[in-house]
């Protein structure tokens, strides 16, 4: 589906742009896991950023710190597109798969839930996260919402509420993890004749409510967890190669989407979408205080 042409576009000088990258895989034996993490993140890094960006992820320090993190993600299809392009360069360990979590594996995740709805996410990821924490300490947990989960009758308040809850409960029974919260993942909006006509007209343009309902719970996640973790997945995502936000109007406001050329279906992540974010996911990681340090 092609853009809209009424979009805008507003500068976000805090994102820096991605450009595609290739997907390269890396065999190696134990002993010289770390190294070549270290060496094929510093080059995704490089490329994806330019080695003039002052950015923690272009060092080799900071590369062997994500390395060594336990991290656990819980995510559906979007998230699964991160962990694709994560599986070539750190060791990623399904624990749906196998429950004899390893040592040696850095990276966590599993689906949690059902996509369109949300609050079995949320379940699943406590019951997950408790049963991986009686085994071993987690460093880092996160869980993730799918776009899906979003239409244009989604309670937010009620929402925020729910994922607020669960969070706070899961970090008073888990003081040595750090939770880091993402933002919804967005979509494109639905151009051409037929978008503008479903628009105008119609229900809305596919995509068109459904990221407003998005970008509010986005801002409830900036709002309420100030000074905590964030991963904004949703502002990588409309991020353009020059730094503005890819946006569209609604009302009176400037909504941000997907921008188009991180996908080929209009909300899942194509091979240059999922490189950037599974990069910017490890960039971000690496400045995240833990707490068992």
């Amino acid at each position: 589906m092609s853009q809209p042409d009424d979009g805008t576009s507003e500068q976000n000088p805090l994102i820096f742009p991605f450009r595609p990258l290739s997907s390269r895989r890396f065999l190696c034996t134990p002993d010289k896991l770390l190294a070549l993490v270290a060496g094929a993140l510093c080059t995704l890094c490089a490329s994806a950023l330019g080695e003039e960006s002052a950015n923690p992820m272009t060092t080799k320090e900071s590369v062997e710190h994500v390395a060594r993190l336990r991290v656990f993600f819980g995510h559906q299809s979007v998230g699964g597109n991160i962990i694709d392009a994560l599986k070539a360069y750190l060791p990623v360990f399904d624990v749906t798969e196998n429950q004899a979590a390893s040592r040696n594996v850095s990276f966590f995740h599993a689906l949690v839930g059902q996509n369109t709805q949300p609050l079995t996410k949320l379940s699943a990821f406590e019951a997950a996260l408790d049963s991986l924490e009686a085994r071993q300490t987690i460093d880092v947990a996160m869980v993730k919402f799918c776009y899906v989960d979003f239409d244009s009758t989604t309670d937010v308040d009620g929402l925020i509420d729910a994922y607020t809850a669960t969070l706070r409960k899961l970090q008073a029974r888990h003081p040595k993890t750090t939770f880091v919260h993402i933002t919804a993942p967005l979509t494109i909006v639905q151009g051409g004749m037929r978008g503008w006509l479903k628009s105008r007209f119609g229900a809305g343009a596919w995509g068109e409510k459904e990221n407003v309902k998005r970008e509010a719970f986005n801002q409830r996640i900036r709002s309420t967890f100030k000074g905590e973790p964030i991963f904004d997945l949703a502002a990588l995502e409309a991020t353009l190669p020059d730094g503005r936000l890819d946006t569209y109007r609604a009302g009176e406001a400037n909504v941000p989407r997907l921008r188009a050329d991180f996908t080929d279906d209009g909300g899942h992540l194509n091979g240059a979408g999922r490189a950037a974010l599974a990069t910017a996911l490890v960039r971000f990681l690496a400045t995240v205080p833990i707490r068992g340090e």
